[in-house]
């Protein structure tokens, strides 16, 4: 269940193809005041589920944004009844044509390659909890002091509900907190996620920080390996392995 259900249900009784709303009509559908992030970034309005959970609330019903006026706070609508079967098409027919290639190419009868084959891999890692993510009086984010190294970082974005977690990897910590913090123009993950960070903090809720800058352990084939953060690939094979080892059902992942 969503906060933004209630527009969903609205969106769905409607009988026209287009709706040209005021951010105070949607407000008054929702019950309430629809977060500054919706006021300030047009990210927010992407026709895009991963973007945000809100975005499920029109595409599931089967409508688009199509026009966006920030300055004069209105959105407008159209109605597109292939939008939440498209979804599942895609996913179907991917589906189906794996399974026939499975069913056609039998991988086991191939001779194993040379090297390291088979290979095992294990790592170990601690996160560390770095401090409280806030917002000063402007509305921007604050970020606790970090070390100026490599690593990788966590961002709890705790609530009632389940929490959702957002997990990434860099070569300096200080520099991409600077970059989530005052995102360019051309930077859209790091757009993407400062709209999220802001709409939820600015709906009281909590954001915890935390970091990885040095690897507990990776073993290769039974072998004890060094671990050289400042290696891109291994950045990315810790990052990877804490995704997947969240990917339960009580964390939603804000990971693409």
């Amino acid at each position: 269940m969503s906060k933004y259900d209630k527009l969903s249900a609205y969106l769905e009784s409607l009988s026209g193809s287009e709706w040209h709303a005021g951010f105070r009509q949607l407000e008054s559908i929702l019950g309430f005041t629809l977060p500054a992030s919706a006021r300030r970034h047009s990210a927010w309005w992407a026709n895009d589920a991963r973007q945000g959970r809100q975005a499920m609330t029109w595409l599931s019903a089967g409508w688009r944004i199509g026009d966006l006026n920030l300055t004069g706070e209105t959105v407008t609508f159209y109605r597109d009844a292939g939008i939440s079967r498209k979804a599942a098409s895609r996913f179907e027919q991917g589906s189906q044509r794996a399974g026939a290639a499975t069913e056609k190419f039998d991988v086991s009868v191939l001779p194993k390659a040379g090297g390291i084959n088979p290979l095992e891999l294990s790592v170990g890692m601690t996160w560390r909890v770095l401090g409280r993510l806030m917002l000063d009086d402007s509305g921007k984010l604050v970020f606790p002091a970090v070390p100026d190294s490599s690593g990788l970082y966590r961002f709890r974005l705790l609530a009632a509900g389940p929490s959702r977690h957002y997990i990434g990897e860099t070569i300096r910590l200080r520099r991409r907190f600077s970059h989530y913090a005052n995102p360019w123009p051309s930077q859209m993950t790091n757009i993407r996620i400062n709209a999220l960070l802001r709409e939820h903090l600015e709906a009281g809720e909590h954001i915890e920080i935390d970091i990885i800058t040095g690897a507990d352990s990776m073993v290769i084939t039974g072998t004890a390996m060094p671990v050289n953060f400042t290696d891109k690939a291994t950045r990315r094979l810790f990052e990877h392995a804490a995704i997947v080892a969240e990917g339960g059902e009580e964390v939603e992942s804000l990971n693409r």
